[in-house]
């Protein structure tokens, strides 16, 4: 599953609990603006903070709930969720020349 970033303010999400359009502002910040045009990689990345913020033990559960349901929300995941592939990372396996060719030829 592509995600913007594995890194993260998991103290910002958590200080923002109560704010969900805040919450999802940072994460939009967080997709490179080159990739933004492309909605799953923001839902991924929803979805990826999200199994952090359940899988870690010193968050109180009432708090995993409340940012669970604002992650959650009218989240569309793409892609396989055993892995996760952060947008960096694409840089190692991806050759950006035939990538931009491609954007020439099609006018896209």
């Amino acid at each position: 599953m592509l995600i913007a970033t594995k890194d993260f303010d998991l103290d910002y999400i958590l200080a923002n609990k109560d704010n969900p359009q805040e919450i999802n502002d940072y994460i939009l910040g967080l997709v490179p603006l080159a990739l933004r045009h492309n909605q799953a990689i923001f839902h991924n990345t929803r979805y990826y903070i999200n199994t952090c913020v359940m899988s870690n033990k010193r968050i109180p559960m009432e708090t995993k709930k409340r940012l669970s349901s604002i992650l959650t929300s009218n989240m569309r995941v793409v892609g396989y969720i055993g892995d996760f592939v952060d947008c960096d990372d694409l840089k190692y396996v991806v050759n950006m020349d035939l990538v931009n060719q491609y954007y020439r030829e099609e006018n896209i």
